[in-house]
């Protein structure tokens, strides 16, 4: 609190963090005089009596593929993309089917060779999205789509 009234802050000794080319570096707000000797290599004292240390990033080991060229050379990968795309592309068919408010507020979820899932936004909507499973059922069929049961769950919100 004296710090304070003085005018001085407690903070008057620490330095930003900053990023120079190819090392990533942060300052510690630790005052000089309460620093052990460094090491040789470990860092150094900045400016206001601040220790920066330093910290390397990872070497690469390997080249970055973009995300299309890795899903298609993993198999499992290809196979959860198919899978994600056969989703999105039943809930297009599906989506004609159910009440524009209804649609908006559902999403497609998992599918898998046992069920197909559909995420409501909250439980009333899949009270409602439940009464409608005949509708969609059929509106599939009609399509051509196989006969899969459909699940209806509620999406989770991030806290």
């Amino acid at each position: 609190m004296r710090a304070e009234r003085a005018g001085t802050s407690p903070r008057a000794n620490t330095q930003p963090l900053s990023l120079s080319p190819g090392v990533w570096s942060r300052a510690c707000a630790v005052p000089r005089a309460d620093l052990p000797k460094p090491r040789a290599g470990a860092g150094r004292i900045g400016r206001a009596g601040t220790y920066t240390g330093i910290m390397l990033r990872p070497p690469s080991s390997a080249p970055s593929l973009p995300l299309n060229e890795a899903l298609r050379q993993s198999a499992p990968l290809a196979a959860l993309l198919q899978r994600v795309r056969e989703s999105e592309a039943r809930w297009a068919a599906a989506r004609a089917a159910l009440p524009a408010g209804l649609a908006g507020a559902v999403q497609p979820g998992p599918i898998d060779d046992e069920q197909w899932l559909l995420l409501a936004s909250s439980g009333s909507v899949a009270a409602k999205l439940r009464q409608c499973l005949p509708a969609l059922s059929a509106t599939l069929t009609a399509q051509g789509w196989s006969e899969l049961p459909i699940r209806v769950r509620v999406r989770r919100h991030a806290p």
